[in-house]
């Protein structure tokens, strides 16, 4: 320390530094800092809270920073599809929903959720084939089922 009482300026940028990269010394000082989890789950778990704060927006930046470092894990990409399309962001909802089902094909949350994103862009064919492969997966789905339903009344009714 100097006189004034406080750390020279290289001893705290250190300080940051190994707080900042270290997560032996994070562990070590205590609480875990939430913007820099260990595990998915953890980043998963950070975006909720913040979502529940009222800061959707603030979520999906969380779960985007999660997918940089898990891009496959699927929980982070339905989460933020899911936020992403209720914050009226179609695009980035459909390429998340899009890359789980590249992952897991049979995803069934995946399939509704982009089957609704086409609804509302009028892909209704689109539609139909997500929901009819979601029902063949998973014929008891009620959900499913009825977005079914409502993709080919909306077919019916763009022919008509």
């Amino acid at each position: 320390m100097n006189s004034s009482g406080l750390l020279p300026a290289a001893c705290a940028l250190c300080a940051l530094l190994a707080i900042g990269t270290g997560g032996w010394l994070r562990r070590s000082l205590g609480p875990r800092c939430a913007s820099d989890p260990d595990t998915a789950q953890e980043c998963l778990e950070h975006a909720r809270s913040i979502e529940r704060q009222g800061d959707a927006w603030g979520a999906a930046r969380a779960l985007g920073r999660g997918l940089a470092r898990w891009p496959a894990d699927v929980d982070l990409l339905l989460a933020r599809a899911t936020l992403l399309t209720s914050l009226d962001h179609r695009l980035g909802a459909y390429q998340d929903y899009s890359q789980v089902l590249r992952i897991e094909p049979g995803s069934i949350e995946a399939l509704r959720g982009r089957a609704r994103l086409r609804l509302r862009g009028l892909d209704c064919e689109g539609a139909l084939e997500d929901l009819e492969r979601a029902v063949r997966l998973a014929p008891h789905d009620r959900h499913s089922g009825e977005l079914l339903q409502r993709a080919r009344r909306q077919l019916t009714q763009q022919s008509g």
